[in-house]
C-alpha cells in the first residue's frame, strides 16, 4: 500500500478503551433492565421491554417498535438493551 492509499473506514471500533466502555454500558443497562422487569408482574407480558442510556423503561408490541422508541432519528450509536417478556416459564432439559 502506498502512502496515498488509505484503508477503507469500515466503521468498526478498534480502540480498546472505547470498546470496553461500550461493553460496560451495555452490561449496566442490561442489569438495570432485568431488575426493572423483575418488579413488573404480568402486566406487560408478551411485550418487548427496553432501556437506553437515559435508563427509562419503555414497552412495545414489536421489536421494530421498541427499537424505534429507543433509537430516535435512527441514532445507531446509542446503546440499548431489549428483552421480550413472556408469561411462560422456560423449559429446562437436564
Amino acid at each position: 500500500m502506498t502512502q496515498s492509499e488509505q484503508p477503507a473506514d469500515t466503521g468498526t471500533l478498534t480502540d480498546p478503551a472505547t470498546i470496553s466502555e461500550q461493553i460496560r454500558e451495555h452490561q449496566l443497562l442490561q442489569q438495570k433492565l432485568h431488575r426493572e422487569i423483575a418488579l413488573l408482574g404480568e402486566e406487560h407480558s408478551e411485550q418487548w421491554a427496553g432501556m437506553g442510556p437515559d435508563q427509562a423503561l419503555v414497552f412495545a408490541d414489536s421489536l421494530d417498535e421498541i427499537v424505534a422508541k429507543l433509537k430516535p432519528s435512527g441514532n445507531d450509536d446509542r446503546t440499548i438493551v431489549v428483552e421480550y417478556i413472556t408469561a411462560e416459564s422456560p423449559v429446562l432439559i437436564l
